[in-house]
């Protein structure tokens, strides 16, 4: 359909409706033309049924309100066929002046040698800028756990006891909670405080978890139950409890370890030259005070080591990060961003990295993994012994080919020379060569396709072969094995190779060659040719 007929076929169409609305409103309009009895007796009507009054004004009050929105459909739609009917128009003026072309045009070819274009990239305006899915452990970023046993969640309540809670005495499970539990309640009758779990850190702390309603605050005031509900018989010096908040973490290098009188840079000394050197530092909260990264050995054997800084708040550490530099004991340090690693998980009370103290089967000694003594009771003249590798050291050294690899880091023991790993068992012992029979006085050698060997490895040749399962073949095997026996005491002197060095050609295989030399014999004769070289072979003297 053209758009000229589409254009028609929606112009009557309108026009069908305007002329419906007409009619319409024609007769709305013609209602004040009842003659005047009706209208009397409709009066009449009127009076005996007042309801009926309320709803002639309704319906007045309506009829007028239909006839105004007709009267402005009836506009619109009047507008409506005036402009179809001038693009109609405009339409019809195009059709008849459009003249067809003389040629058409030629599409471009698309086999040429020619190159094809590139298209063209055109850069936007506004970027979206590309976020990696995972972030960089050295990125800061805020975290929102959304389970309760995930770190930095606000229900997780951290508690410190010191001394730490013995490994062997460290028990959960459903007996502590409810331990717990009862212990809140029996402390404060109107509170609603409930514990869901308790658990252990890597460190050792105690993690209580705050039941539905609650938070880690509300339970810092009942820390000592829930150390007493894990063990009723230890009795800590003291009891410190925080949230489980998140610590943004910026590293400080190249801080000098001793000080100019010598003696060790202490974290106070760190904090207060950091506020004298860098004054915004003052007002910037921290979640813990400075520390050294690194065990202490390391640290006292470097002039200088890195420093780690922890606040509460990821804009006052970003704001740290990036001042770059800061003079501490008037040496210049470099801030640098602080890397996450995986870090090793010991039983306490074994020392192995596979396992947690809860499922240990038994304590046993870390230095030397002897279950008769204890680590503090390991005595000298044992030699030590890994638990998790079986090298010669302690459990939690950082030697340990375990504790390399969960780290990420090569092994410091030196490769095995055959380019395998190093036995965990010591070196392998120098294998020996395994000799069948012992020689009796001088070695004896012969001649064996070629070569110069013993006598005793040609003799020993087919003894370890298992014979044929067919009988038909069992008196070749035999014969064979006869034959390579007796074959380098009477070399053949012939033009073949073979028949020199291994031995006669045998033609007949049911006779052995000692029952076919007796037969060929004549009574009284003497010796044959082949038993006189037999009898002057160098072997027989």
């Amino acid at each position: 359909m053209s758009a000229e007929a589409a254009t028609e076929k929606i112009k009557n169409a309108l026009t069908s409706i305007l002329g419906t609305l007409s009619v319409v409103d024609s007769s709305i309009l013609n209602y004040d033309s009842v003659d005047e009895g009706t209208k009397i007796a409709l009066r009449n009507l009127y009076e005996r049924f007042p309801e009926v009054t309320d709803g002639e004004e309704e319906a007045t009050e309506t009829q007028n309100n239909i006839h105004a929105k007709l009267i402005t459909t009836n506009m619109r739609l009047s507008e409506a066929i005036a402009t179809l009917t001038e693009r109609n128009e405009e339409l019809s003026r195009q059709v008849q002046g459009h003249q067809p072309t003389v040629e058409m045009p030629r599409p471009s070819p698309t086999d040429t040698d020619m190159p094809k274009p590139m298209p063209k990239v055109t850069k936007s305006q506004n970027p979206i800028p590309i976020k990696p899915t995972n972030p960089s452990r050295k990125t800061l970023v805020q975290r929102i756990p959304a389970n309760p046993a995930s770190r930095n969640h606000p229900k997780r309540l951290i508690i410190e006891t010191y001394p730490l809670i013995p490994a062997a005495r460290r028990l959960i499970g459903p007996e502590v909670v409810d331990r717990a539990n009862q212990e809140i309640q029996r402390r404060s009758m109107a509170s609603k405080v409930t514990v869901m779990a308790v658990m252990f850190s890597m460190s050792g702390n105690v993690i209580a978890i705050a039941g539905p309603g609650n938070e880690a605050t509300d339970l810092t005031n009942f820390a000592d139950i829930i150390v007493r509900a894990i063990d009723p018989e230890f009795i800590p010096e003291r009891i410190e409890s925080h949230g489980d908040t998140q610590r943004f973490k910026v590293k400080l290098d190249r801080v000098p370890t001793y000080n100019a009188h010598g003696n060790r840079t202490t974290p106070q000394e760190i904090h207060e030259a950091t506020k004298w050197s860098y004054p915004d530092f003052k007002e910037m909260t921290q979640a813990a005070p400075p520390a050294w990264l690194g065990s202490e050995e390391n640290i006292a054997k470097q002039r200088t080591a890195s420093v780690v800084f922890s606040f509460t708040k990821i804009d006052e550490a970003k704001q740290f990060r990036a001042q770059h530099t800061i003079f501490i004991l008037g040496m210049p340090c470099h801030t640098a961003p602080y890397e996450e690693r995986p870090r090793p998980i010991y039983c306490g009370r074994c020392g192995s990295l596979s396992h947690r103290e809860f499922m240990c089967k038994g304590d046993c000694c870390q230095t030397c993994t002897s279950p008769d003594h204890t680590t503090a009771e390991h005595p000298e003249e044992i030699k030590p012994k890994c638990i998790n590798c079986s090298r010669e050291h302690e459990a939690k050294s950082r030697d340990c080919d375990r504790l390399a690899k969960i780290l990420g880091r090569p092994s410091v023991n030196p490769p095995h020379p055959a380019g395998g790993a190093t036995p965990v068992n010591g070196p392998r012992k120098p294998r020996t060569k395994k000799t069948i029979g012992e020689p009796a006085g001088e070695m004896t050698t012969v001649y064996y396709r070629g070569t110069q060997v013993p006598e005793s490895d040609v003799i020993n040749i087919g003894e370890g072969i298992r014979g044929p399962s067919s009988q038909w073949l069992a008196k070749y095997h035999q014969t064979m094995h006869a034959h390579w026996k007796k074959a380098t005491a009477r070399p053949q002197e012939t033009s073949d190779p073979w028949r020199k060095w291994g031995g006669p050609v045998i033609d007949d295989w049911d006779n052995p060659p000692d029952e076919r030399e007796r037969a060929t014999q004549t009574p009284g004769a003497g010796p044959s040719n082949h038993q006189a070289e037999r009898s002057h072979s160098p072997s027989q003297n």
